[in-house]
């Protein structure tokens, strides 16, 4: 199912409260598959960037930063 990855990603896009939650399962599927040396590893793996690039984003700006400088 290398599809699954890709919906847990896009799923925590659509909805800021899941992006945490998504990187764990995500992170967990990714190690369970590379454990049980499955063929569909890479799609896990690919996903996790995007995953804590995601959660990085529910950060918020210093109050300094909020005139969009950064």
């Amino acid at each position: 199912m290398t599809f699954l990855p890709v919906l847990i990603v896009a799923i925590a896009a659509a909805f800021p409260p899941v992006r945490v939650p998504a990187l764990v399962v995500l992170s967990v599927g990714f190690l369970v598959a590379w454990r049980v040396r499955r063929a569909e590893v890479a799609a896990w793996a690919g996903t996790i960037p995007i995953a804590v690039s995601l959660a990085f984003g529910l950060i918020p700006l210093p109050a300094s930063a909020t005139d969009g400088s950064t």
